[in-house]
């Protein structure tokens, strides 16, 4: 079944995700090794656990951050996402109501 029409939130302007997810995991052995200091400032510690971190960091600053992790941490696979569209769409509903 096609739809019939679709909804275009904020004109498809990518604005509204002002940030993004940078998760990475280390190479085995390392996960108590890690120290994030090379992104104080940047990013912000949203989970670590068994090798694996997630961080969020402004969108203008996940070139540097990315850069940064991978010059001090020994990642064996980085992978930087848009945050859900759930959050997207929250986040919309909630500009357009001010």
């Amino acid at each position: 079944m096609a739809a019939d029409s679709v909804v275009v939130l904020g004109g498809g302007n990518t604005a509204f995700s002002v940030y993004k997810t940078i998760a990475i995991e280390l190479e085995p052995g390392q996960e108590g090794e890690a120290s994030l200091a090379a992104v104080d400032g940047l990013a912000t510690l949203v989970s670590r656990e068994d090798g694996r971190i997630t961080l969020r960091v402004a969108k203008e600053q996940t070139a540097k951050a990315t850069e940064r992790l991978l010059a001090t941490l020994p990642i064996m696979d980085l992978t930087v996402e848009d945050p859900p569209i759930e959050e997207v769409i929250e986040q919309v509903f909630a500009q357009e109501a001010v």
